[in-house]
This record gives structure tokens, sequence and C-alpha cells, in this order.
């Protein structure tokens, strides 16, 4: 909850946000209103990170567009609970750092859905505690995670409707 902020400008200078137990932190951020939206939107939830979808209810529809701003492509990154679903902030920083570093690298990203979006969680963590939009090579890695995430999800929608219309050609 907000507390001493009813505007974007007392969000830049570092507005008060509570959190779930009640202790005060302050948000700050590159003055822009698109960090400022997903500073304010993913930082006073009462501890709750944003609507999850489980990898098996992901669709093409869920994910940001090509084109999409950081302020789209952070929130949807809060869509899988990275700290959760490896049980650790350790593990979820191994695999975090590990893609951003094979791509640097060697240019390649992880192969399955659920590091592509660990990784991108990853990212909207990191760049959140940093305060401020990830810079244009960083946003060519968080491009690259959700490009190959809208492959896999394709791939597994077709595998679905494929399996679908096998069972109902076996049942006419």
């Amino acid at each position: 909850m907000l507390s001493g902020a009813s505007d974007k400008d007392s969000l830049a200078r570092g507005a008060v946000c509570s959190n779930q137990a009640g202790f005060p932190r302050v948000l700050r951020g590159r003055r822009t209103s698109e960090s400022l939206v997903l500073l304010r939107e993913a930082s006073c939830r009462n501890g709750q990170m944003g609507r999850e979808i489980a990898n098996e209810d992901l669709t093409e529809s869920d994910l940001p567009s090509p084109h999409a701003q950081w302020h789209e492509i952070g929130r949807f990154a809060l869509s899988l609970n990275g700290y959760e679903r490896w049980g650790s902030f350790k593990k979820c920083a191994e695999i975090g750092y590990g893609g951003a570093e094979a791509f640097r690298v060697e240019g390649v990203l992880p192969s399955s859905l659920t590091e592509l979006r660990t990784c991108l969680f990853f990212e909207q963590r990191r760049w959140r505690h940093y305060g401020f939009d990830p810079d244009e090579q960083a946003m060519e890695y968080i491009l690259a995670l959700v490009d190959r995430m809208r492959e896999e999800v394709r791939a597994t929608e077709t595998d679905v409707a494929s399996a679908r219309r096998d069972r109902k050609d076996r049942t006419q």
C-alpha cells in the first residue's frame, strides 16, 4: 500500500510502500512512466508477484507482443515466480545468471520453457533491483527470451491441437 504518494512524481522521488509484514520500503526508478507503473504494480501487492500462469496453461496470447515495451514484458515475467519454482533464490539466480551469460558469450538460450521463463523472471527482478529499465543489450536478450517462449508455446499449441484431432478421428 502506498502512503504519501498520490502521483508518479512522488513515486519517482521514492514513495513509501509497505510490504506484507508492514515494513516500509522506498521505491526508486528511472523516471519513466513505464518503470514507475511496473514498480508500483509489482512492489505494492502485499507480497504477491502477480497472476501466475502454469506452463501448460500458457497461450501465445498471454505473451507480450514482439514489440512490447519493458513494462508489459516485466509484468508478464512475474507470471512465473522463479524463487518458488526452484525453491530458492540461489537456484533461480543460478539459472538466471547462467542463461544471461550463455546468451552473451554463445548466443544460446535455455531449451525448456520453464528455464526461459525463469530467466525472464530473473531479469525482471534484476532490473527492478537496479531501479531502472533494462539497457539496449539487456533488451536484446529479454526480447530473445520472449521470442523463444513464443516458439515453444506455438509448438505446444500445435501438438495439443494435433492430439485433439487424432482423438476425434479415432472416436468417429
